[in-house]
């Protein structure tokens, strides 16, 4: 993984991170999918 999907990746995790401390599941599912999608497919991490 090169810097730039790794700072991307970050970037969401912590997005998903701030979610569950609001109790937002369905944010967390929604970003979770959106992330595998991307990962499986593509290959690649893009921010939002």
């Amino acid at each position: 993984m090169d810097k730039k999907n790794k700072d991307a990746l970050i970037y969401r995790l912590n997005w998903i991170r701030k979610y569950a401390e609001e109790g937002r599941i369905e944010n967390i599912k929604e970003e979770v999918e959106r992330l595998l999608d991307e990962v499986e497919h593509f290959d690649v991490v893009a921010p939002f």
